[in-house]
């Protein structure tokens, strides 16, 4: 089998992609040089790679199933994994390669997409799969469509691009195929044409592709088990026309006594070369009519099978399997400057094992791949001078590892990442409150080895990364904003309190803190929970000073100015007005302002005088009969008035005034006498009985009426006359020995 070449830009670029379709079956490099004895065993078996600028892209097999990595190769001496399509699928096309897909055999990559050619795995059938794969975002590729091709009987495939169409090749002990697949939209490859070639029996045929032409060479029959020579036979398929290609040539080995095995082709400017056992073959196909041997360049025993590669400006590089005794293995190289007559331009031998293949690199370093039972190798051959290759260093394939991320006392999800070789760690998703990340170690306790957050790690085993945390402590800076004072800062971690205020500020009182100076921002109260989740500066916020003053507004007594910056509840009243009972506050002293209760909250927006506001008093006193007859309505004042004039009566007594009790036994007044109204109350009418003064002219003559009062009063005057007598007053007795009573004295 062969490839198309693959073409680095300077020393060491590309030193991995270098061996592009180098390998016919084993593995690839490792990243990490080894001494030329050092063996690493493998779990992964890497089985096709290729390039794209500066990409590597990378197919490996595990257990029957493929994968691919993603490399970035811009420094080819520390190439670096990106990323990984996984393994195992459930479903062709979904997340990465099912099993049934098989191990992948040839990539090519061109415009954003990795084509892979795979045989399906046994146990599901016979089939060649081609699976597209999107890498235009290299850090995440994706499979965007698999292509099953039903292929019985074919052992071998390979793939070549063509413009906007890949040319897809099986072969098989008696058949030959291709197909050409247009992959204008890589999502949905369609195969356009299918030729179908030589069938006649034989091994399947090894296939080159160069201008408009693949070739096809096969043996044809048994090899004589004297000589080992087999017959072999070239067929040649125009593919200038991708809907109709067509065989443009064939022809058989004639000099049967000189072949042997045909292991390789490759084909360029109208020559085929053929290696074999112990020589190169060359055959002169530029006029299709006449295809003929034009050399055959032999080569020493001791560098066995040769296995053409590829070619690197004017040189043909291949690999000798060696002698059967040392199985010590060759790197070769020939001389193309007479196209016809390939000459050997130098060797390098390298240590035992099978040979894979080789490729060099357009400054002269060849990239060579080889076996050794359980262990893969590729070793790096200074061919600068052709005649002289020197071996460089060696390097070892490593095997599939994966690393578990531990939040280790953090917070959330990480899943495992599994690589072939060295990349990028994950980005940390891991968070834990009051703590910052500061990176991984091997070791919970950080005492292991230390990686940076998406650093490099060189996946040669599998490991348990511990996060590391650091708490971040946090400062609060306090500013006064106009106050006056001094602060310490604050330093935390987790929500706490607040330091309390100390700073003041003339005319004003602390009003909290706001992250804006303005006020604008995130407020505080004093002394209340901070989150410490960032730093910071506190700006303090002022509030003005106002004051109240209190007016009595015609009352009396004495009450201080109020000041305060906040609202608040007002100083309780201590004004009072006789006659009056105090209302609340108000802006004016008329009440045609702004009201407000006794105690009431206070804006305190402003300095203002608040006038007491009043209402008068008015008490009610009710009038009682207490035993006399009438009616009197109440009587309502606020200040000292004259009672309303008795009304009731009582017959056999006279009024006698008013009593705040019944039995007179409380205040007394008068009637209409001067009442304070000073509260309200009930007046009962007081009864003093009728008392009849009966006057006897006792030997005098004339007539009086009897005299009826209630009260001590003045006798009526007399106005009895006794002739020749003279009236001296009254006496309880005729006799005048009771008691005596001027005329008009005063009798109780």
């Amino acid at each position: 089998m062969t490839t198309q070449p693959t073409v680095p830009a300077q020393t060491m670029k590309r030193a991995i992609a270098a061996i592009l379709a180098a390998i016919i079956a084993g593995t690839l490099l490792v990243f990490t040089p080894q001494s030329a004895s050092a063996e690493v065993a493998l779990s992964s078996t890497v089985s096709a790679t290729t390039t794209a600028g500066q990409w590597l892209y990378v197919a490996y097999e595990v257990g029957g199933y493929s994968g691919l990595a993603v490399l970035d190769n811009s420094d080819p001496s520390h190439p670096v994994q990106v990323a990984l399509l996984p393994r195992g699928a459930t479903t062709v096309g979904e997340g990465g390669f099912t099993k049934e897909q098989g191990v992948v055999q040839v990539l090519r990559a061109r415009g954003g997409y990795v084509y892979a050619l795979s045989d399906e795995y046994v146990g599901y059938g016979k089939a060649k799969w081609l699976t597209v794969i999107d890498v235009r975002d290299p850090y995440h590729p994706r499979v965007v469509s698999a292509l099953r091709d039903a292929d019985t009987g074919s052992t071998a495939g390979n793939l070549f691009l063509k413009g906007d169409f890949l040319i897809m090749t099986s072969a098989g002990a008696t058949m030959s195929r291709l197909r050409m697949v247009s992959i204008q939209n890589p999502a949905s490859p369609v195969v356009v044409s299918t030729y179908t070639g030589d069938a006649t029996s034989g091994t399947s045929p090894s296939v080159a592709f160069y201008g408009e032409t693949v070739y096809f060479a096969k043996l044809l029959a048994a090899a004589d088990p004297k000589t080992n020579k087999r017959p072999f036979r070239v067929e040649s398929v125009d593919v200038s026309n991708p809907n109709a290609p067509f065989r443009s040539g064939m022809f058989d080995g004639k000099d049967r006594d000189d072949e042997r095995n045909v292991v390789s082709i490759v084909a360029k400017d109208g020559y085929l070369y053929l290696g074999d056992t112990w020589a190169i073959r060359t055959y002169d196909l530029r006029d299709p009519a006449n295809p003929h041997r034009s050399s055959v360049t032999t080569l020493p025993e001791e560098y066995g099978t040769i296995n053409l590669q590829e070619f690197r400006g004017n040189y043909l590089v291949g690999v000798g399997s060696g002698d059967p005794i040392t199985r010590n293995h060759w790197f070769l190289t020939w001389d193309l400057s007479d196209p016809g007559s390939p000459r050997a331009a130098g060797h390098a031998s390298t240590s035992a094992g099978t040979a894979r293949g080789a490729s060099v690199s357009e400054d002269g370093y060849a990239y060579e791949l080889y076996g050794n039972g359980d262990y893969s190798h590729v070793r790096l051959i200074d061919a600068r001078e052709p005649s002289d290759p020197k071996l460089v260093r060696e390097f070892v394939v490593p095997a599939e590892a994966s690393v578990s991320f531990n939040p280790n006392g953090g917070g959330g999800q990480m899943d495992e990442q599994t690589s072939l070789f060295p990349g990028q760690l994950e980005r940390n998703k891991f968070t834990r409150a009051g703590y910052t990340f500061t990176g991984w170690n091997t070791a919970a306790d950080g005492s292991g080895t230390g990686f940076a957050d998406r650093a490099e790690y060189g996946f040669s085993s599998s490991v348990t990364l511990f996060a590391q945390w650091k708490r971040v402590e946090y400062t609060v800076t306090f500013d006064a904003n106009g106050g006056a004072g001094s602060m310490a800062a604050q330093v935390g971690y987790e929500p706490t309190s607040l330091t309390a205020n100390v700073f003041a500020r003339a005319g004003y009182r602390f009003a909290g803190w706001n992250t804006a100076a303005d006020g604008s921002g995130t407020s505080y109260a004093d002394r209340a929970q901070f989150p410490f989740s960032s730093s910071g500066t506190l700006y303090a916020q002022w509030s003005a000073e106002h004051t109240v003053t209190f007016d009595a507004n015609g009352g009396v007594g004495s009450m201080s100015g109020q000041v305060e910056a906040f609202p608040a509840p007002l100083s309780a009243n201590v004004f009072t007005r006789e006659g009056y009972e105090f209302t609340g506050w108000n802006t004016a002293a008329d009440g045609r302002g702004t009201a407000y209760a006794d105690r009431a909250q206070f804006r305190f927006s402003s300095s203002v005088t608040l006038f007491a506001q009043w209402k008068r008093v008015e008490y009610t006193v009710t009038f009682d009969a207490n035993g006399g007859a009438g009616s009197m309505a109440a009587q309502v004042g606020y200040e000292p008035t004259s009672l309303t004039a008795n009304v009731f009566a009582r017959a056999g007594y006279r009024f006698a005034g008013w009593n705040t009790a019944a039995d007179g036994s409380g205040t007394s007044y008068a009637d209409r006498a001067q009442f304070p109204f000073s509260s309200s109350g009930t007046l009962y009418a007081q009864w003093s009985a009728e008392h009849t003064v009966t006057f006897d002219a006792n030997g005098g003559i004339g007539s009086m009426s009897g005299q009826v009062e209630a009260f001590p009063a003045p006798l009526s005057a007399n106005v009895f006359t006794r002739e020749g007598y003279e009236f001296t007053g009254w006496n309880t007795a005729a006799d005048g020995s009771g008691t005596g009573f001027a005329d008009r004295a005063e009798y109780g």
